[in-house]
């Protein structure tokens, strides 16, 4: 909606105003090259039939299988109104941070949540109280653990 067109393929500086991709491509290949975490403040310009809209975006880099950085995940938040498209946004505020990741995947030790689970108590609801007595019902219920552990191990 904010590009007024589908932006499937279409490369990820599309959403920038000209000034402000060159500088992204760059911080971008950090990310990739360093492991770097991208944290982005965004505004767009403002003009007749374009609102305040501001936006914040967060890319993440993912690990491949042999240990390289070739994708990223991403979320783009926005706040405001779009207005008239195509909106551009322009970047008025950058923060990067290197990721600490393990040389290797070590897997997690499985959890035994069987006592943790038998000491949470089932919450207690009062009953709503209404001006009229309603009649009382006596239902019997077996008690039945609510929650259920499924995993897999390959």
């Amino acid at each position: 909606d904010v590009l007024g067109i589908e932006p499937r393929n279409m490369p990820l500086t599309m959403l920038l105003e000209p000034v402000g991709r060159a500088t992204l491509t760059r911080v971008l290949e950090e990310v990739f090259t360093a492991a770097t975490a991208l944290d982005l403040t965004l505004e767009a310009e403002r003009m007749i039939g374009r609102p305040n809209l501001a936006a914040r975006m967060i890319l993440l880099p993912l690990r491949g299988a042999a240990g390289e950085y070739h994708q990223a995940i991403g979320a783009l938040a926005l706040s405001g109104t779009i207005g008239r498209t195509p909106r551009r946004f322009g970047i008025t505020r950058m923060r990067s941070e290197a990721i600490d990741a393990p040389a290797s995947f070590i897997p997690a030790q499985p959890l035994n949540l069987a006592h943790v689970l038998q000491d949470v108590a089932t919450p207690q609801f009062a009953a709503p109280h209404s001006a009229s007595p309603q009649p009382t019902t006596t239902t019997t219920t077996t008690s039945r653990n609510h929650l259920r552990l499924v995993h897999s191990r390959n």
